[in-house]
């Protein structure tokens, strides 16, 4: 991450945080949980190894409990500002000329003191687990007492390396990326706006992402858009802010996200109806979020995926995206070693070193390299002949079922998995307050399917309550765009929902729209349940 590149300070550095105690940087030695729950006490010594080596027994620890911590020292506003200047993010829409959209907010207000945590979490079904976040601590904080502000990043892929906290200034590669960097930008314009506004901001990696034994019964890769296993540690993340933050914290959580990150925070509030968390959810903010039907994976099988919509490697993400959840969700829900037999036995190979290896890239060479001579390259071509059976049916998006599956039983325990990962909201998660983040130029979540997310919000609501969700509509952003573009307003809003400060005012320049036209239909190949 940014900060150990710019401005890592002595171990003797002290943090002053209006109305705690002083946080302590770098002691000599790192601890693990119990000495973290101190009230604004934060020791930090493990070395980077540490950090993602062995977390040892954490049976015994509570969920949130920090195992282990590392300080990266003070990142400047002016540093901040700087990288958010530099960030081009450019759209290539189907038809018309490629655009760049650019960080249009404001100056940073506060330095912000950055660490990271290895925390206790548990995984789908329950197990224990742990993850790695990174804290964002003010150095002038907003306010005496702060929200907990929970950042959910877009795709990255699955790989240990493609984790946010393991970021290095190394150069972009777009073919076959080894590392997070050719999407780092977009988590960059989430947090930096946050922390810079003198906010507490925690980013989690997810559990499943520790380079320990990657893979292995006891570090399963991370669910893709799993709401059971993402939930639980994003949730969880807030538990080492609220520690680090002591008596300064308002136990508060307001939960922000972009894209797979948008789908993390609209099903964590679901998830957060029965899954403890150290405070209220007062607060949803959700860019461009995949709150849309996840049996799009499954479609992406069906010819039509490719006759109407052109998900085809290298030129959709919904090829490399069906690879992850499938594989993902096996080796979690089936057990370690299901996720490849999924696949033709001539992709397994490619398959399993995609999933390993490669994070989210402009284009994937070794996976076309392995398709075959004349193969379109859509999902169907990896997948294996079982799955193509089961899944390829037109009924599992017209008829939303499986009734005209090839192999029933199959069909029914993805399809059971697709409506699970899209939950209509219930109880509490009903009426917390959403502001949803948009692009009208989004390449990624075109219009059609950001109305199948307004959509999804009416399931299940009042007419009352569903009239109270807000919009932020830029019509001249693209999908990280919007972040740059809409940041001032949204950051605005959180404050006025996680400190009670005035609601925004009207933003022109960030939002010229702060309505969605009721009657743009829902995508008509993604049935919305």
């Amino acid at each position: 991450m940014a900060a150990r590149n710019r401005s890592i300070l002595s171990s003797l550095l002290v943090l002053g945080i209006a109305g705690a105690a002083s946080l302590v940087a770098c002691s000599a030695t790192y601890s693990r949980g119990p000495d973290f729950t101190n009230p604004g006490s934060l020791k930090c010594g493990a070395t980077e190894a540490e950090l993602y080596g062995d977390p040892g027994d954490i049976s015994g620890l509570a969920a949130g409990a920090v195992i282990k911590c590392t300080d990266d020292g003070v990142l400047t506003a002016a540093e901040m500002l700087a990288e958010l200047k530099a960030i081009a993010s450019v759209t290539t829409p189907d038809t018309g000329e490629p655009f760049t959209n650019r960080y249009e907010g404001r100056d940073m207000k506060s330095d912000t003191h950055v660490f990271r945590v290895l925390y206790k979490t548990t995984r789908a079904g329950g197990a224990a687990g742990y993850a790695v976040a990174t804290m964002y601590l003010p150095v002038k904080p907003v306010a005496e007492k702060l929200p907990l502000v929970l950042v959910a990043r877009g795709s990255r892929g699955g790989a240990p390396l493609c984790a946010p906290s393991r970021h290095e200034n190394t150069p972009i590669v777009t073919t076959d990326n080894k590392d997070g960097n050719y999407v780092h930008d977009d988590y960059l314009a989430l947090v930096y706006p946050l922390a810079g506004e003198g906010l507490a901001v925690v980013a989690t990696d997810n559990a499943g992402y520790s380079p320990y034994k990657f893979g292995e019964a006891t570090n399963l890769p991370a669910g893709y858009a799993h709401l059971d296993d993402t939930a639980r540690s994003y949730l969880d993340s807030a538990r080492p802010l609220k520690a680090a933050l002591g008596a300064a914290s308002a136990d508060k959580l307001v939960l922000v996200g972009l894209s797979q990150g948008g789908h993390t925070v609209m099903g964590s509030l679901q998830v957060a109806n029965t899954y403890a968390t150290p405070g209220p959810i007062v607060a949803v903010a959700a860019y461009a979020p995949l709150w849309y039907t996840q049996r799009s994976w499954g479609i992406a099988l069906n010819p039509l995926s490719i006759q109407v919509a052109g998900v085809v490697l290298n030129k959709s993400a919904g090829v490399p995206g069906a690879i992850w959840y499938h594989y993902t969700h096996a080796e979690l829900m089936d057990g370690p070693g299901e996720g490849v037999k999924l696949f033709k036995p001539s992709m397994q190979a490619p398959i399993k070193a995609f999933v390993e290896n490669i994070c989210w890239s402009k284009t994937y060479a070794a996976l076309g390299a392995a398709l075959p001579a004349g193969a379109a390259g859509g999902a169907s071509d990896f997948f294996s002949d079982e799955m193509n059976l089961a899944l390829k049916d037109a009924d599992l998006i017209f008829g939303r079922s499986c009734s005209g599956s090839g192999n029933l039983p199959l069909c029914e325990k993805w399809l059971a998995r697709y409506k699970a990962d899209h939950p209509v909201h219930t109880a509490k998660a009903q009426d917390v307050p959403i502001l949803l983040a948009y692009g009208l130029k989004d390449d990624s979540i075109p219009p059609a399917r950001f109305a199948c997310v307004v959509e999804k919000l009416k399931q299940g609501r009042s007419a009352e309550q569903f009239s109270k969700i807000e919009y932020c509509v830029n019509p001249a952003a693209g999908h990280g765009g919007s972040v740059l573009l809409e940041s001032d307003y949204v950051n605005d809003w959180v404050k006025a929902k996680g400190l009670g400060t005035a609601a925004p005012a009207a933003n022109p320049k960030a939002c010229p729209q702060t309505t969605w036209d009721a009657a743009k239909a829902c995508d008509s190949l993604l049935p919305n349940d």
